[in-house]
């Protein structure tokens, strides 16, 4: 899985991403605003998930070149309703530390987050993410969706009237911490008085930000600059006086905006309203013109614009007869997500996150995984988008970097043949044969042909005499210094789907070769790492490590197939995960002592051991374990699945969304319901 929790290399990892905010550069410290602040990190934690913290993200919205994320009120640094990322182009670099809207009535102003949240939600099989807030005598509603087809981020805010007198000397204030290019020292931000725009630039992309409504007042600031003209945007609507600077910037520190509209008075349980855009574009001019394009299709434009989309692409999707609705909408929530994490170039994140933790990258192993689930759900253009993307990505030695920037650009994590991770490479090359043997596309088989021989060639220069591959990194990212059962196990499948391709493909000799060694890996795998009947998680230092680990559940038919359903060795395997690993709410964790985010239960285990359940015929224990990740999910209106839910506090930890496990979950539904 796309994690970040080895200790030896997250910690200098870390070390660099936190300096770098993943873009490389120093953003300017974030000034303290009294919002919620994640405290509620547990003694159990390893240094890792300790020190990253938990998303703050609600839900994200995209068009494939520009992603935003909404906060929720739980994580690091969140702040409810509030805007804390905005990547683009192709979800490769992070322009935002934050921006969120403010009110002031009746003399007094605050921002949304510092108001009472009354729920957040996502408008049902769309885009659109709505927060509602409570003030003193009003309710604030903030709708926020990106255009499908345009480089704009949409805020439609809406202020009611709910007291018994009338709201007077009303305003709306949009503030905006931007750190273009990840690098804020180089940024210049200027008021545009005649297209009613706060603009800013740097040398690479630039943002307008605009409303439907004219500026009453506004202020470019210098970045934690206390007092004078040029005073921090933030502090000088708090302290409700916007000196009306004009421009600001370049500084190192950064600059920030504050642009503010009149609305008036309001009498009691009447409404008024106010449309915000944020215009994406590689130069000022393009950025307004987004922005003005967004204006002029309004709110409603933009909010049918979104539901549209959405609903022509899940009306094209497979969709299971007889879920129960909650499980149906569960399941359809998950197929937007993974859509929304597609870029334009055929990367598919992780999750998206940036620091808590940094999983905005692309994951050879995750991207194949869900690269199969949307072809499996009728979407073959993506699927193969994904493997043509990681193609382009393979190291001349046919292995793969741990993860990689999602333009493609560059790797993140990097170690070496035996520093990375030898699952992802099988993974791939079963990825490739899975697709082909759905769509049979030949042309496009023969096409991926070289990309999947130097994989398999590969995985054959890995496997050592015993029959097992060498020391790699395992999938959780955890060690290296194993020959884990998992990645021997995804190995085994790519071989056997290379062999499959090649001849396929007419390629006899690489096709003995490859069986011969799927053969030998098998072998090896049955002789070394089974111990008492129970699949151990790998051979290390002379002996094997016996940690009992759900993530060898996948080395049944549910993906990788080395050994049929009825296999003893697999049942005895489930077994003890189901007795061991299982939560209070009937979750599944990791592997036994989990520490990383508490250990708390994971879908992807939890669905491992679901449909190995369902293979051997147990349909009540399998309907429990996805009925568990069904009411996961329903724990929060955006009804995502995360990496791990903490049953205690009823709440996802560590990254949010996971696209892994949406996979699993569409993918798991598909068996229990029918495929």
């Amino acid at each position: 899985m796309a994690l970040w929790n080895g200790v030896s290399r997250g910690l200098v990892a870390g070390l660099i991403l936190a300096v770098a905010g993943c873009g490389w550069g120093t953003p300017a410290p974030r000034p303290s605003t009294g919002s919620a602040v994640d405290k509620t990190v547990s003694a159990q934690r390893e240094p890792i998930s300790a020190i990253t913290g938990d998303s703050p993200n609600f839900a994200q919205m995209s068009n494939g070149t520009l992603m935003t994320v909404v906060s929720r009120d739980f994580g690091r640094g969140a702040k409810p309703g509030a805007l804390v990322e905005l990547y683009y182009p192709h979800y490769a670099t992070d322009h935002l530390w934050d921006s969120y809207v403010g009110i002031g009535a009746n003399g007094h102003f605050k921002w949304a987050h510092d108001l009472q949240l009354v729920r957040q939600q996502l408008v049902p099989d769309s885009g659109i993410a709505v927060s509602t807030f409570r003030g003193d005598g009003y309710t604030l509603t903030i709708e926020d969706v990106v255009r499908p087809e345009a480089n704009a981020h949409v805020r439609h805010v809406t202020v009611t009237n709910t007291g018994m007198a009338p709201l007077n000397g009303l305003t709306s204030s949009f503030y905006g911490f931007f750190i273009l290019g990840g690098l804020p020292g180089g940024n210049r931000l200027h008021v545009d008085r005649a297209r009613n725009a706060l603009v800013q630039s740097d040398d690479r992309v630039a943002i307008a930000v605009s409303c439907n409504r004219p500026m009453g007042a506004w202020q470019c600031g210098d970045a934690n600059l206390p007092l004078g003209q040029r005073q921090d945007a933030r502090m000088a609507a708090e302290a409700q006086r916007l000196p009306g600077n004009e421009a600001a910037g370049p500084l190192a520190t950064g600059v920030n905006g504050v642009m503010q509209q009149t609305l008036g008075a309001l009498a009691p349980g009447a409404s008024v309203d106010a449309t915000y855009v944020i215009g994406v574009g590689g130069s000022e001019e393009a950025a307004i013109g987004e922005a003005q394009s967004a204006l002029e299709a309004g709110w409603e434009g933009c909010r049918r614009e979104d539901l549209a989309r959405w609903g022509q692409w899940l009306s094209r999707a497979h969709q299971p007869q007889g879920m129960p609705a909650a499980a149906a909408a569960v399941y359809r929530r998950a197929l937007v997500t993974m859509e929304q994490s597609v870029n334009d170039v055929g990367g598919i994140i992780a999750a998206p996150t940036n620091l808590n933790p940094p999983y905005r990258f692309v994951w050879p192993r995750d991207g194949s995984f869900i690269a199969r689930c949307l072809q499996s759900v009728g979407f073959d253009a993506d699927a193969r988008r994904c493997f043509e993307f990681q193609e382009r990505l393979q190291r001349p030695d046919g292995g793969w970097a741990v993860n990689y920037f999602p333009d493609g650009s560059r790797p993140l994590w990097e170690f070496g043949a035996k520093g990375d991770e030898h699952d992802e490479v099988g993974t791939f090359v079963w990825g490739v044969d899975e697709t082909f043997r759905a769509d049979g596309d030949t042309s496009w088989l023969a096409a991926r042909w070289p990309a999947v021989q130097k994989a398999c060639d590969f995985l054959l220069r890995q496997q050592q005499a015993n029959g097992l591959l060498t020391t790699c990194r395992d999938l959780w990212e955890l060690d290296s210094d194993g020959s884990w059962t998992y990645s021997n196990g995804a190995a085994w499948a790519g071989l056997q789907a290379g062999a499959r391709i090649a001849q396929q493909l007419g390629h006899d000799a690489e096709s003995e070769r490859y069986l011969a060694a799927a053969s030998r890996l098998k072998a090896a795998i049955e002789q070394n790492l089974v111990f008492e009947g129970v699949l151990v998680r790998g051979a290390r230092g002379g002996g094997v490590d016996r940690t009992l680990e759900a993530a060898n559940l996948a080395l049944g038919s549910n993906t990788f197939g080395v050994w049929s359903d009825s296999d003893p060795r697999l049942k005895q395997t489930a077994d003890a995960v189901g007795r061991k690993l299982i939560s209070p709410w009937g979750g599944i964790r990791r592997y036994e002592g989990d520490r990383y985010y508490d250990g708390q239960p994971w879908p992807v285990s939890t669905a491992w051991l679901g449909m190995v359940r369902l293979a051997e015929g147990d349909r009540a224990g399998a309907q429990a374990l996805f009925d568990t990740m069904t009411r996961y999910a329903q724990q929060t209106d955006a009804l995502m699945l995360g990496e791990q839910f903490d049953e205690a506090n009823k709440r996802w930890v560590s990254a949010f969304p996971l696209n892994w496990s949406e996979a699993v979950y569409v993918q798991f539904a598909q068996q229990l319901y029918g495929n």
